[in-house]
């Protein structure tokens, strides 16, 4: 059985600042059940926790000289997963801004080392994230 988490993590590169839901929604692949649980051990964690994260995304995040020059700005969301070793796949836009933007911000999601992976009954499950990058 694979159980993944999904969680949305709205986060501001310039702000620094993440809203996480309260609950988990966990679906398991044997029967497409879904449960919710309020178990916050669950998660996973970036190296460093939130502050690790956001300084990773201003560390390596490059504004795209195409963008910068048409004045464009604005907040791309991304999906991937953590998977049940740490490490990040499937990486996609939901919604992008153009310009080399969303290229740079799955970039930095792509360069992002392993995390603490999430757990669900002591086991570690895939998760997947929703977040936030501002250019």
């Amino acid at each position: 059985m694979i159980a993944i988490i999904q969680m949305t993590k709205a986060q501001s590169a310039n702000s620094c600042q993440s809203n996480v839901k309260d609950s988990l929604e966990i679906q398991t692949k044997e029967k497409n059940e879904i449960a919710v649980s309020k178990t916050k051990d669950a998660l996973p964690e970036f190296p460093g926790g939130k502050e690790g994260l956001c300084k990773f995304i201003q560390a390596h995040k490059i504004y795209p000289v195409t963008a910068r020059n048409e004045g464009i700005h604005g907040r791309i969301l991304v999906k991937f997963i953590v998977n049940t070793d740490g490490s990040i796949g499937n990486a996609e836009v939901l919604k992008g801004i153009g310009s080399g933007c969303d290229e740079e911000a799955l970039r930095i999601i792509n360069l992002m080392p392993k995390w603490t992976p999430g757990v669900q009954n002591n086991k570690n499950v895939k998760v997947k994230f929703t977040l936030q990058i501002e250019f």
